[in-house]
């Protein structure tokens, strides 16, 4: 787990580590959202890969699962 601190224009810069493994690159694009306390950020590129193989499922169906699961 990493620190960051939120600017005053509210920005944050994603720790060196998290961008290395995570193969991050300037311009990469990321839905985002909160849960209570916590910022979720998931790279578009990865939800993506999934069209057409679920169809059935919808964004709500998916929202549905992460928060029973949390």
């Amino acid at each position: 787990m990493e620190f960051v601190i939120i600017s005053s224009d509210y920005k944050i810069t994603i720790p060196e580590p998290i961008r290395n493994s995570m193969k991050l690159q300037p311009d990469d694009d990321f839905f985002i959202y909160a849960k209570e306390d916590t910022i979720v950020m998931v790279r578009k590129k990865a939800l993506s890969e999934f069209k057409g193989k679920f169809s059935e499922l919808t964004l709500d169906d998916i929202r549905e699962e992460f928060e029973r699961t949390e």
